[in-house]
C-alpha cells in the first residue's frame, strides 16, 4: 500500500463545531468588538477560552468531543481578531477624514470615494441611523470584499505550498502549532497523567497572572481612576540609564511577568541564543555604536535618560527598520539561489502524490500543482488589476513583482520564521517601502487596496497541526471560509447595531471619544512622515543586505545552522506576545526572557525529569500556562467591559 495516501481519520465538520464556531462569530465577536470600542484595545480572549467550554460542556452531556473536532472550532481564532472590526475600521477610515488634522495636513482631500465617503459626505452619514444602506459605501464595501475573496484564495495555494516546503520537505518543528496540535490531543483524549499535567501548567497560569496582573488591578487603578491598563505586579528592570555611563545608547532590560518565559521552553537553545544576538546586535551593540559615532538625526539627538522604549522606538524609526528590510531581503533570495532544490523537491513531490492519489479510494486527494500555481496567480493578479483599475497611473510591472514575487516569498519567509520560532515575525514596512521607491507621486496610491498576501504563513501551520491531529486539510480550508464569511457577516450586523444604538464617535463608546482623535493624529503624521522618505534609507537597507549575505553564507555553509539568520531577525523583531503590555521594549524583554527560559527548561527541567519526559511534557507546561493566564485577563477583561458599560446607565 502507498504511504502517500491519507490515513482514515474522524470528521472535523459536526454539529458540535459548527454550533461552537456559530457561537464564537455571534455571541464572542460583538463582545470583541464592543470592548475594542470602549477600550481602543483587543478583548484579552483567547480561543482556548472557547475550546475548553465546548470540550467540558461536551463531557457534562456526555457527548465525547473529538480532537478533530477541537481543531476545527479553534480556527476561530487567527481569524476572529483579524475581521471582527472590517466595518468599525471603514467608519474609523470616514472618521479620519472629518478630524481638523487630517485636514490640515492635506490628506482628507485625497481621500477617494472608494477608500471611504468622502468628508463632505460624511457629515450626512452621521445623522443616518444605519450607516451601511447608503449608496456611497458600496464602492468601500465591496473593494473590501473583493480584497479578502482573493486574500483567501490566496493564502490558501500558499498555505499548501508552504507546508510541502517546509513540513513535508525541510521537516521544520513549528513549536507553537505543535504545542497546540498536542495540547489539543490531551483535552480530547484526556490521559490522567497529561491531562494532570496541562491543569497543574494552567493553575499556575492562573495564580501568577492572580497575584502579577488581577489583584494589582483591582486594587490599583480600577479603584483609583477606572483605567483598564495595568503593568505587572513585577514590573521589568531597565538597566538602560543605568548603562548610559558605560556604554551610551545601549538598551537593556529584564522582563517581570512569566508570560515572557514560558514560550521559551520550546525553543532549543540554538533558537533562543540567536534571537538574543539578533537583539544584542540592534539595541546594545548597534545603538552603542550609532551613539558613539553621533548618527542620530539632529532632530532627534541621544540623551541620557531615553529609557527602553524611547531608545527601541528611534532606532528603530531611524535605523534599524531600513536594516531590517535589507536583512530579509537577504534571508529570502539567497536560500532560493543557492539550495533550489528545496522548492524542486517540494514541488516534485506535490506532483507525485497528486498521480498517485488518482487511484485512491479513501482517504483525502491532495490538490494538484498546477492548480494551486493558477489559484495564486489568479488571485494575485486579480489584485494587481483592481490596484490599476483604482489607481490607473500607477506602473503595473512594479504591482506585478510587489504582489506576485514578493508575497510568494515573503510568505516563505514568514513560514519559515514560524518553522523555528514561537511567534515569527513579519517584515516591516513593506508597501510603503513599494510606494516610495516606485517613485509615483499622487497621494491617491496611498489609500489604495495594495496588499501583500502573506496569510499562507498561517494556513500552512494549521496545516501542521491538522496533520498532527489526522485532520483532513480539506476540512481546515471549509472551516477557513466558513469563518472567513460569517466572520465579515457578524461584523456588518453587529457594528451596523451598535451605530443604531449611537453613531461613532461618540460618548456611548468612550474609545472612540478619547482615542480615535490620536489615531487619527498618528496616521495622518505616519502618512506624511513616511512621505519624507526618512523612514526607508537606501544605504541601510544596502547594508543589511551585504551583513544578511555574509552571516547567512558563515551560518549556513560553515556553521552548518541555515536558519539562525532567520532566528535572529526574528528576535530582534519579537514586538507582538499574549498578554504582552510594552511594544517597543518587546524584543529585549522577549528574546531575553525566552533565552532564560530555553536555557532553564533543557538545562534543569530536562535533566530532573529526562530528556524524553520532559519533551513530552514542554508543549502542555506552554501552553497550560497560557490558557490560565489568559483566563484572568479574561476576567480583567469581563470586569472592564461591565464597568465601561455602565457610562450608559442614567444614574
Amino acid at each position: 500500500m502507498s504511504n502517500t495516501s491519507e490515513p482514515t481519520v474522524e470528521h472535523g465538520i459536526t454539529y458540535r463545531s459548527i454550533i461552537a464556531l456559530l457561537f464564537a462569530l455571534f455571541v464572542v465577536q460583538p463582545a470583541l468588538i464592543y470592548y475594542s470600542l470602549i477600550t481602543n484595545s483587543p478583548l484579552a480572549l483567547q480561543a482556548w477560552i472557547v475550546i475548553l467550554l465546548w470540550s467540558e460542556l461536551s463531557r457534562f452531556f456526555a457527548t465525547k468531543i473529538s480532537k478533530q473536532e477541537l481543531f476545527i472550532i479553534s480556527s476561530f481564532q487567527s481569524f476572529a481578531t483579524q475581521y471582527a472590526f472590517s466595518f468599525v475600521i471603514l467608519i474609523k477610515n470616514m472618521y479620519y477624514g472629518t478630524t481638523e488634522v487630517v485636514k490640515t495636513l492635506g490628506l482628507a482631500e485625497a481621500i477617494p470615494s472608494w477608500w471611504a465617503p468622502r468628508p463632505e459626505v460624511a457629515m450626512q452619514l452621521y445623522m443616518q441611523r444605519w450607516l451601511f444602506i447608503d449608496n456611497h459605501w458600496i464602492a468601500p464595501i465591496v473593494i473590501f470584499a473583493l480584497i479578502v475573496a482573493l486574500g483567501v484564495i490566496a493564502n490558501i495555494s500558499m498555505g499548501y505550498i508552504c507546508y510541502e516546503v517546509f513540513v513535508r520537505v525541510e521537516k521544520l518543528p513549528f513549536p507553537a502549532a505543535s504545542a497546540q496540535a498536542s495540547t489539543l490531543t490531551i483535552l480530547a483524549e484526556r490521559p490522567s497523567k497529561k491531562i494532570a499535567v496541562l491543569m497543574i501548567s494552567a493553575v499556575i497560569g492562573l495564580i501568577a497572572s492572580l497575584i502579577g496582573k488581577f489583584i494589582p488591578y483591582m486594587i490599583g487603578p480600577f479603584l483609583q481612576a477606572g483605567g483598564f491598563y495595568v503593568p505587572p505586579a513585577i514590573p521589568m528592570v531597565d538597566f538602560t540609564p543605568y548603562l548610559d555611563q558605560i556604554l551610551p545608547g545601549a538598551a537593556f532590560a529584564l522582563g517581570g511577568d512569566l508570560l515572557y518565559y514560558v514560550p521559551g521552553l520550546l525553543l532549543p537553545p540554538t533558537v533562543a541564543f540567536a534571537q538574543f544576538l539578533g537583539v544584542f546586535a540592534y539595541y546594545i551593540a548597534g545603538t552603542h555604536l550609532i551613539t558613539r559615532m553621533g548618527l542620530w538625526p539632529s532632530e532627534s539627538l541621544w540623551s541620557t535618560g531615553w529609557g527602553l522604549g524611547k531608545l527601541i522606538e528611534r532606532a528603530n524609526l531611524y535605523f534599524f527598520t531600513s536594516v531590517t528590510i535589507g536583512l530579509s531581503i537577504a534571508v529570502v533570495i539567497l536560500p532560493l539561489i543557492v539550495n533550489p532544490q528545496i522548492i524542486i523537491r517540494a514541488f516534485s513531490g506535490m506532483v507525485r502524490r497528486a498521480r498517485l492519489s488518482e487511484s485512491m479510494t479513501e482517504g483525502e486527494r491532495p490538490p494538484r500543482l498546477e492548480t494551486l500555481l493558477v489559484m495564486y496567480v489568479g488571485s494575485v493578479l486579480g489584485s494587481v488589476l483592481l490596484v490599476k483599475f483604482l489607481i490607473p497611473g500607477f506602473p503595473l510591472w512594479i504591482l506585478i513583482l510587489f504582489q506576485a514575487g514578493w508575497s510568494f516569498l515573503s510568505t516563505l519567509l514568514i513560514t519559515s520564521a514560524s518553522g523555528v520560532t514561537y511567534t515569527g515575525f513579519s517584515i516591516p514596512y513593506q508597501r510603503e517601502l513599494m510606494i516610495y521607491y516606485s517613485g509615483y507621486s499622487y497621494k491617491d496610491v496611498w489609500f489604495s487596496p495594495v496588499t501583500l498576501f502573506t496569510g499562507g504563513s498561517d494556513v500552512a501551520q494549521s496545516f501542521k497541526m491538522a496533520e498532527l491531529l489526522e485532520t483532513r486539510k480539506s476540512e481546515y480550508v471549509k472551516a477557513y471560509v466558513f469563518v472567513v464569511v460569517l466572520g465579515l457577516v457578524s461584523s456588518f450586523i453587529y457594528t451596523s447595531l451598535f451605530w443604531s444604538i449611537s453613531p461613532m464617535p461618540s460618548t456611548a463608546y468612550p474609545a472612540t471619544i478619547l482615542n480615535w482623535p490620536v489615531d487619527a493624529v498618528a496616521w495622518a503624521r505616519t502618512q506624511k512622515w513616511i512621505w519624507s522618505g526618512y523612514l526607508f534609507r537606501t544605504e541601510w537597507i544596502l547594508g543589511g543586505i551585504a551583513a544578511g549575505s555574509a552571516i547567512f553564507m558563515v551560518t549556513n555553509f560553515v556553521l552548518r545552522v541555515p536558519y539562525f539568520l532567520i532566528s535572529m531577525i526574528a528576535g530582534s523583531s519579537l514586538f507582538w506576545v499574549a498578554g504582552i503590555y510594552f511594544w517597543w521594549e518587546a524584543p529585549v524583554l522577549l528574546a531575553t526572557s525566552q533565552l532564560v527560559g530555553s536555557i532553564f527548561g533543557k538545562k534543569v527541567l530536562a535533566r530532573f525529569l529526562g530528556e524524553e519526559q520532559w519533551n513530552e511534557m514542554r508543549g502542555l507546561v506552554v501552553i497550560g500556562y497560557i490558557i490560565g493566564d489568559g483566563f484572568m485577563e479574561t476576567l480583567r477583561a469581563s470586569i472592564i467591559l461591565i464597568w465601561r458599560s455602565m457610562w450608559l446607565l442614567p444614574f
